[in-house]
């Protein structure tokens, strides 16, 4: 069942290229068969899959350029330093993500709240 599903998947990108249709009129058609359908959601597995294996390995592309970084400083231990690097740069990175609204607005309450009494005179 899998390999037909696959072979469908793959088929609709033909389909796509072939008739030069979008993929917004190859969804709107998908409500009306369920082939279509099972296609869609292979294809949509199949990017998701695609896109966690490529951040998988744009992580571990950046641990092997702080190795080799560190290696050019000549440090005793390159691979070690290259990871405690790559962990303080996440971190940093993690510190740095922007906020939505509401998170932004509960920060903004909290500090003025913090700030005592004092501000409403």
């Amino acid at each position: 069942m899998l390999a037909v599903v696959d072979f469908q998947a793959l088929m609709l990108e033909v389909t796509n290229r072939e008739l030069n249709l979008s993929r917004a009129t190859l969804r709107n058609w998908r409500r009306l068969n369920p082939t279509l359908s099972a296609s869609f959601a292979v294809f949509e597995a199949n990017k998701a899959k695609t896109a966690a294996h490529q951040l998988h390995v744009r992580k571990y592309k950046a641990v092997a350029e702080g190795i080799l970084e560190t290696a050019r400083e000549s440090n005793s231990d390159p691979v070690e330093a290259g990871v405690k690097a790559h962990q303080q740069a996440e971190a940093v990175e993690d510190e740095v993500k922007p906020i939505n609204a509401a998170e932004r607005e509960q920060r903004r309450l909290q500090a003025w709240w913090e700030s005592g009494l004092d501000s409403l005179d």
